[in-house]
């Protein structure tokens, strides 16, 4: 519970920062190379570095190559407009 406390105070306070209505991901977790102590959140921490890494290798690429398809369709478009 304090876990979520501390996530609401987070976006509270970054709230004037972001332009989007949905916040962004932010991942919890413990990541040094030290195996975790008994009585923490080892389980969350463990499924948190998983979907982090799989944010690393899968999406951010998928986006850069949508951003680059976005930039040539729009320069497609300004050399159109220049014809």
């Amino acid at each position: 519970q304090e876990l979520m406390r501390v996530y609401g105070s987070l976006f509270w306070n970054l709230s004037n920062m972001i332009n989007s209505t949905e916040p962004p991901r932010v991942y919890v977790g413990s990541f040094w190379d030290q195996p975790y102590k008994e009585g923490t959140f080892h389980l969350l921490f463990s499924e948190e570095k998983a979907d982090l890494i799989q944010e690393l290798t899968e999406h951010i690429p998928r986006q850069a190559l949508d951003k680059k398809v976005s930039s040539l369709i729009r320069r497609a478009k300004d050399v159109f407009v220049h014809a």
